[in-house]
């Protein structure tokens, strides 16, 4: 993953002065709208256009039975709604509630929705196709970017909302691409109470 987050250039050029609590990504300037990728999945990032930091990651894909994709436009749509008409059930939205939002925010507030800017960080079409299929849910011996062994895929069978293993598969990565960006963020502007993984916790604790 750090691998790709350079490639990418979503790191800071020089790390050697960036200090242990502050931020590792690079600009926003260096990552695609949400706009712009409407129609993909994995995983995204908020940006903060009044106080100029990354202030939260997160995941949109969803491996669900008879679920509609959940795509990048999909989950900001879900983020409006809950800043406009429920902020204050997530940290998320309390810090950031829309300007039209009827709702006590109490002292959180430390910006509003309507300024935030999401980019995407990486991601896939919702239609990922047999190409992007294989690479993200094959083994690395398959062409594939991961490690996915047998005993692996077995467990990952068992899960009980899962639809087919490939779509559970594409629901870790985009964890695994919420978390890596999340390590990334500056501790103190991270907004963000949630510790991801939640679906899976839960199934295999």
């Amino acid at each position: 993953m750090a691998a790709l987050m350079v490639l990418f250039k979503h790191c800071v050029g020089n790390v050697s002065c960036i200090k242990m609590d502050e931020c590792l990504l690079s600009g926003p300037e260096n990552f695609v709208d949400v706009d712009e990728c409407e129609d993909h999945m994995g995983a995204y990032l908020v940006f903060d256009t009044v106080r100029r930091v990354f202030c939260r990651s997160g995941k949109a894909h969803s491996a669900k039975r008879n679920a509609a994709p959940r795509t990048f436009g999909v989950r900001r749509k879900e983020h409006e709604d809950d800043a406009l008409n429920s902020p204050e059930k997530s940290n998320f939205h309390s810090s950031y509630p829309h300007k039209n939002t009827r709702c006590d925010t109490g002292d959180a507030v430390r910006g509003y929705f309507n300024d935030l800017n999401f980019k995407a960080a990486l991601g896939w079409k919702h239609n990922v196709g047999p190409t992007g299929s294989k690479i993200l849910a094959s083994s690395i011996s398959g062409g594939g970017l991961f490690v996915w062994d047998a005993a692996t895929l077995n467990r990952l069978g068992s899960t009980k909302s899962c639809s087919e293993v490939k779509q559970v598969q594409m629901d870790l990565v985009a964890y695994l691409i919420e978390s890596t960006y999340d390590i990334a963020l500056e501790r103190s502007k991270n907004v963000s109470a949630s510790a991801g993984w939640e679906r899976f916790l839960l199934e295999f604790a």
